[in-house]
């Protein structure tokens, strides 16, 4: 893993796009425009992400693009397994979903402004081939409000054949308030 990691950072990533959020919007969207695709595989780094809604549990989603539209059908399976500093592991996923979660927090979600964020980072694949599934694996951290820590490990999978080009971030209601969002291509 550390000699993987090595490889990453000898200089194999290339910036294809980098969004700082700090007024509300409803969505943010990696790729599209700048998406490359010549590569095989794509580094997304998540810090500081918070929502605006801070009465309800809020909880961080993926979709895909498509020709640089979001696409919500109902084709998003995803699992993840979420370790809480206070208490046990739960397994979460679904299937014929119309997203994947990211964030996962399923007490008090993300939404204290100021007080909760999402940090973490996902690997993309297969996003450019139209002959195969596009898929994900992720690695999250969230504090909510309690000052409680929740990891998520997993993944998802899109059951559809098609090319997709980027991903589009919002929550499942507010806004994004902040956040960094950042886009890279490995290169081989």
């Amino acid at each position: 893993c550390l000699s993987v990691w090595s490889r990453i950072m000898a200089g194999s990533l290339i910036k294809l796009s980098d969004v700082s959020v700090s007024s509300d919007q409803s969505s943010v969207t990696l790729g599209a425009s700048e998406w490359d695709s010549s590569y095989n595989v794509y580094y997304i780094a998540l810090s500081g992400v918070e929502s605006d809604d801070t009465g309800t549990n809020r909880y961080l989603r993926m979709r895909v693009l498509t020709g640089g539209s979001a696409q919500d059908d109902s084709n998003y399976d995803y699992t993840h397994l979420g370790l809480w500093s206070n208490g046990s592991y739960q397994d979460i996923g679904a299937t014929d979903n119309d997203f994947w979660y990211i964030s996962g927090a399923a007490q008090n979600g993300v939404e204290a402004a100021g007080k909760e964020s999402c940090n973490g980072f996902l690997y993309l694949y297969q996003f450019n081939n139209s002959s195969a599934y596009s898929h994900f694996t992720q690695s999250t951290a969230a504090l909510n409000g309690d000052g409680n820590l929740y990891g998520a490990q997993g993944g998802g999978i899109k059951t559809t054949n098609e090319a997709n080009n980027g991903v589009e971030f919002s929550f499942d209601g507010g806004n994004i308030r902040a956040g960094n969002f950042r886009l890279y291509a490995i290169k081989n």
